[in-house]
């Protein structure tokens, strides 16, 4: 009776190490947080000031502009080959586009900078920011910014102390707006999903937000929210998430942006989508969004490099 007992509870075990080594596909997930839950660093949604806001002046785009969006970077990873003079020369490259509306004016992290949450993997990943901006002021844009949010992985060892000393712009949960002359103002929503949930506060901060903001809204978070339903991935509250989405079909949500899978997924749910976008480090592969503020849609490519 022990024995079966002992057996059970052994195989239950392992099939929870299982799920926690799929669900976030470099390390045990569930066993490395040493670190306070989302409720104490997300109860709140900041708001950047307006110098933190990207300039759409620089290539004179009345109405569109772009961005990068870059996710599980994994500063650190042993088998990773982040390929980063090929990213940068690409990079310069896009930002001589004839199209100017296609020059990335800024860059979203969708977590998972660093590996093991180490500060050197911070100040690495930093050092690759200064290496974008380096890029981007020989074409003329000053205040590039590479904004980010937090992953599973920046929580490892205690990871987040260091993030929010290190990583820029030091939350884990704010928004930012984006105007664009001749255009729309556009907001957008930087969100902590890093221990697998939202949290109540933050939910809640979410829907105050959303509800006295009548812009068009994109969306960044690490863990994938709904993908399909695809349940080796995705928030496993499905309240919460079913909470989430009516918010996104509410309030004017156009785009949602998630990596975390390290995998290239789009959902289109009638009047928003929702992209996951595979792993710069693992993958070498990352989005470019184009924002159009006179029809309000928005074209994402997955680039290879």
């Amino acid at each position: 009776m022990i024995k079966t007992a002992m057996k059970k509870t052994l195989l239950s075990l392992l099939a929870l190490l299982s799920f926690s080594f799929e669900s976030c596909n470099y390390g045990v997930y569930l066993l490395q947080f040493e670190e306070e839950s989302v409720e104490s660093r997300a109860a709140t949604i900041d708001s950047l000031s307006e110098t933190d806001s990207p300039d759409t002046t620089v290539f004179n785009s009345p109405q569109k502009y772009s961005f990068i969006v870059m996710t599980d970077v994994h500063i650190g990873a042993v088998l990773a080959d982040h390929r980063i003079d090929a990213f940068l020369e690409w990079f310069r490259n896009q930002l001589s586009s004839e199209d100017v509306s296609k020059r990335p004016l800024f860059a979203i992290s969708l977590g998972d900078n660093a590996d093991g949450g180490h500060a050197s993997e911070y100040e690495e990943f930093n050092g690759f920011a200064s290496k974008m901006k380096s890029v981007a002021e020989e074409a003329g844009i000053s205040n590039f910014m590479l904004y980010s949010t937090i992953g599973n992985h920046d929580l490892y060892n205690n990871g987040w102390a260091e993030f929010k000393e290190r990583v820029y712009p030091y939350k884990s949960a704010y928004k930012f707006s984006v105007k664009n002359p001749g255009g729309k103002e556009w907001s957008f929503y930087v969100l902590d999903s890093a221990n697998g949930t939202f949290g109540e506060k933050q939910r809640t901060a979410v829907k105050k937000e959303f509800a006295a903001d009548g812009t068009p809204k994109l969306v960044f978070t690490h863990y994938p929210i709904y993908a399909g339903g695809n349940a080796q991935y995705i928030i496993q509250d499905t309240l919460e998430r079913n909470i989430m989405l009516t918010l996104f079909q509410k309030h004017n949500v156009k785009h949602v942006f998630e990596g975390h899978a390290h995998k290239n997924m789009t959902f289109d749910y009638g009047t928003w989508k929702e992209s996951v976008t595979p792993s710069l480090a693992f993958n070498n592969a990352f989005r470019l969004v184009t924002v159009d503020t006179e029809n309000e849609s928005v074209e994402t490519k997955l680039i290879l490099y």
